[in-house]
């Protein structure tokens, strides 16, 4: 089997980061974390002193949450091939899947062509499917590999 790749479009990225974003809470949780590290590692190596490790702390934890919220928005690169379904390092094998959806999902009023991974542990994974790939292709493509598709 030949591996089927694509990547995200950028507008399906910022509308998912939009409608499934971390809370305001979730980043002050997420802000605390990375200060809280930071500030243990810099008083442990610290040669300058309270006050500016922990000013530094504070610069690096807010460099750290300004990233986080960026990355939310790249697009992923998506594969299926002959292992399972894909995204960067992460690969969901065949028999790990219950169920795939192949179809649209409306985000911030607009539809997007998705695929819809849902794990035998109950976990969900949504892609978006760029121009090039057509839907229609992939179901039966999934389908030939044992793939149960709704």
């Amino acid at each position: 089997m030949k591996t089927i790749k694509w990547t995200e479009t950028f507008e399906f990225s910022k509308a998912r980061a939009s409608e499934f974003k971390i809370t305001p809470q979730g980043y002050i949780k997420l802000f605390l974390f990375y200060l809280i590290m930071f500030c243990s590692v810099g008083l442990f190596i610290s040669v300058h002193g309270v006050i500016p490790t922990i000013l530094g702390a504070i610069a690096t934890s807010l460099f750290f949450l300004a990233l986080t919220w960026v990355l939310n928005f790249l697009p992923q690169s998506v594969y299926v091939n002959k292992n399972g379904i894909g995204s960067g390092k992460t690969l969901i094998s065949y028999k790990e899947i219950e169920m795939v959806v192949v179809g649209t999902m409306d985000l911030k009023g607009k539809d997007f062509n998705i695929i819809s991974v849902t794990t035998l542990k109950n976990i969900q994974h949504i892609y978006g499917l760029s121009d090039k790939i057509s839907p229609q292709e992939l179901s039966i493509t999934l389908k030939e590999l044992g793939v149960n598709v709704q």
